[in-house]
């Protein structure tokens, strides 16, 4: 099999590092996300607790 156009060895570095970063990325916004979850549920008992549901 032939390969066509291939792209050199430090374009696919580059790339490579490129979706390193967006991996880390997302996993920082899926941490936070987790968190401000916990943080929405504890803010909705607060608020059910002093309403008295």
């Amino acid at each position: 099999m032939e390969v066509k156009n291939p792209k050199p060895i430090s374009q696919i570095r580059e790339d490579e590092r490129k979706i390193a970063e967006k991996e880390a990325k997302i996993a920082q916004l899926e941490a936070e996300t987790q968190t401000l979850k916990e943080q929405n549920a504890v803010m909705q008992e607060t608020i059910n607790f002093l309403l008295g549901i």
